[in-house]
């Protein structure tokens, strides 16, 4: 086994089905339905949705716009977690059409109308620090069709390092045996960016009063099983409620028919605290042994 592309537009990467091949040649992207949005240094869409690395037989998505197969089925799975079965999702300008049921909630994100950022207060230096902001809100609406209780969603893929420039033409020209891709995994951002960004988006959403769900994220199951593994292992399970971190966690399956595109399967679901993922991350539960820093130094210098 060796590094490679499993997915391209949507598609295995092996597939050279004519469908899937005219889908290459348009570049388009079958979960978004429009133009893929990864693009290369020259401007031009790259259409890789996932790699797999030989080490532990891993396969990871590396865009998340592939989670959302089947028209936005995540989105409808957390609305049935957070508000209950029997819910229609409606798109913004849907919201003044119609007469409302207290059934509906409407999506606010990727493609579904204007996104919202609310601006940061102004810092020391008495200038803006940036914006906030989640990937999706969902909003229930009322049967008076005023907005009722909302959550934030979150959709996160792993980056990765190095490319996978050589292998995407190889297969993009139809070559059957295309060169190792060079991509290695940026598992570092889990550190970085990710709990970061999961701790300070939860607190936000803990302070809003319609928002009793809390935030909820979506990420491929590599990713959750690196979260854990910074976070020193399995985290503390909470009821949902104001301040509810609840991850959903997905996988590509296994087979499809040729031509066919793998659907993303469900693996579970963990409901947690943003304060326990907080201490966590702070409290140094994933240190090294004492003197491990030393011993390492000593043998750098052969000493």
């Amino acid at each position: 086994p060796r590094k490679d592309i499993s997915e391209l537009f949507g598609y295995p990467a092996k597939d050279r089905s004519p469908n899937v091949i005219r889908i290459r040649q348009r570049r388009v992207c079958p979960f978004i339905q429009s133009r893929c949005t990864k693009l290369d240094h020259r401007g031009d869409s790259v259409g890789v949705c996932s790699v797999f690395n030989p080490k532990g037989g891993i396969e990871t998505i590396i865009c998340p716009n592939r989670l959302y197969f089947e028209r936005y089925q995540i989105l409808r799975d957390v609305i049935e977690d957070a508000f209950g079965q029997d819910f229609i999702l409606i798109r913004p300008e849907e919201v003044g059409a119609g007469s409302h049921d207290g059934k509906k909630v409407v999506a606010l994100g990727h493609n579904f109308g204007k996104e919202v950022r609310v601006p940061l207060p102004k810092g020391r230096g008495r200038r803006r620090t940036g914006f906030f902001y989640t990937d999706w809100v969902l909003a229930r609406l009322t049967e008076d069709g005023d907005l009722g209780s909302l959550v934030g969603v979150e959709v996160q893929s792993i980056d990765i390092t190095g490319n996978y420039r050589a292998a995407q033409a190889a297969y993009m020209r139809g070559i059957k045996e295309p060169p190792p891709a060079g991509h290695g995994l940026n598992w570092e951002n889990v550190n970085k960016r990710i709990l970061p960004q999961v701790i300070f988006k939860g607190r936000v959403l803990q302070r809003e009063a319609r928002c009793d769900k809390g935030l909820y994220f979506i990420v491929p199951e590599a990713m959750y099983e690196r979260i854990l593994q910074r976070l020193g292992g399995g985290l503390e399970e909470y009821p949902p409620g104001r301040g509810s971190v609840t991850f959903f966690r997905y996988a590509i399956s296994r087979a499809a028919e040729h031509g066919q595109i793998r659907k993303i399967e469900k693996i579970g679901i963990t409901r947690t605290n943003v304060e326990s993922i907080a201490a966590r991350f702070s409290g140094g539960r994933d240190l090294p042994d004492q003197g491990e820093f030393e011993r390492h130094i000593h043998q750098a210098l052969g000493i």
